[in-house]
């Protein structure tokens, strides 16, 4: 079927470059194309382990767990790059459109020892303000892992300097 895409006759130059960045989306986490292997993921999802005050959440999974894409791996080298900077700390946000990748992004993090807190759709508004006083005030917490849906508008990064955004490219 691959072959197919790439060898029906086109209507042009831009029917071909659309159909390679089709692939590039289909092949960019090979995790969030099958919902069968994001089932592994759920079991992970609940390992977390707390500090004494339980407002800093950190997951551990095996690398393996969280399959490396492209996206991903420039992601971890700038958060990396950021971490180890001579010019003081750096914080930063991640934005995202896809629900399940902020869960990737998490397991990511933490297997690079980046403590991150993360906002999405699950939580109540008043809830939103944890994970933001833990950006703010540990400096431990280095990320705020965010959907674009929920974390949008109305959040105070005023304590970031690097916001990524991991979203797909234009069709």
């Amino acid at each position: 079927q691959t072959l197919q895409l790439l060898s029906s006759k086109s209507k042009g130059p831009g029917e071909f470059f659309r159909n390679i960045n089709k692939l590039q989306i289909c092949f960019n986490h090979q995790i969030m194309l099958n919902t069968m292997e994001y089932a592994d993921l759920e079991d992970h999802k609940g390992r977390r382990t707390q500090d004494n005050s339980s407002t800093i959440t950190q997951t551990i999974v095996d690398v393996e767990t969280c399959m490396m894409s492209s996206k991903m791996a420039h992601l971890l080298k700038s958060l990396l790059k950021n971490k180890q900077s001579k010019c003081g700390p750096t914080k930063s946000v991640v934005y995202t459109q896809w629900t399940q990748f902020l869960d990737l992004i998490g397991i990511a993090l933490a297997n690079h020892s980046i403590l991150s807190a993360q906002i999405d759709g699950t939580i109540t508004a008043q809830a939103q303000e944890k994970p933001q006083e833990n950006l703010f005030n540990n400096p431990e917490c280095e990320v705020l892992i965010a959907s674009i849906a929920t974390a949008g508008t109305g959040l105070n990064i005023t304590c970031t300097n690097i916001v990524h955004l991991m979203v797909r490219g234009p069709p």
